[in-house]
């Protein structure tokens, strides 16, 4: 039995300094020295999804005691930017059937980007979640020189 705590022990303190060593790779080395142009335009792309038809593959596999927390403040430095369109939500309850006036809506999703990219637009469709409890969120970012 001690042989197994032992080995039990090994192995989470193994997976702690993994954790350790990837968060500090994540913030740390997320810019590479050299950047390489993949795409130039003179005119870049503009956020048009009227004529766009989407279709999702989705289900529901259950979130009934979900609950939002919000991400603290300082969980990442200042540099980086949260992307996200604040006039349209984003998420719907799955408690009942979708009634546009009782409801509960709100805006879950959103983009992470950090400092060598910069956002020039990021809008949501508004879908009136016909075929899903999320509706889609576009954006375009540009790499920073």
């Amino acid at each position: 039995m001690k042989i197994i705590k032992t080995f039990a022990f090994v192995i989470l303190v193994l997976v702690v300094l993994f954790g350790i060593f990837l968060g500090y790779f994540s913030l740390t080395d997320y810019n590479p020295e050299e950047r390489i142009l993949i795409f130039k335009s003179d005119e870049p792309d503009t956020l048009n999804a009227e004529n766009l038809n989407l279709s999702f593959l989705c289900w529901n596999i259950g979130y009934e005691n979900f609950q939002l927390s919000a991400i603290e403040n300082n969980y990442l430095p200042d540099t980086w930017s949260w992307l996200y369109d604040e006039t349209i939500p984003t998420n719907r309850s799955l408690k009942a059937p979708y009634d546009p006036e009782l409801t509960s809506k709100t805006i879950l999703d959103f983009y992470l980007i950090s400092p060598n990219l910069k956002c020039l637009g990021t809008r949501t469709q508004d879908l009136e979640f016909e075929n899903a409890d999320h509706q889609p969120v576009f954006t375009i970012v540009q790499l920073v020189p």
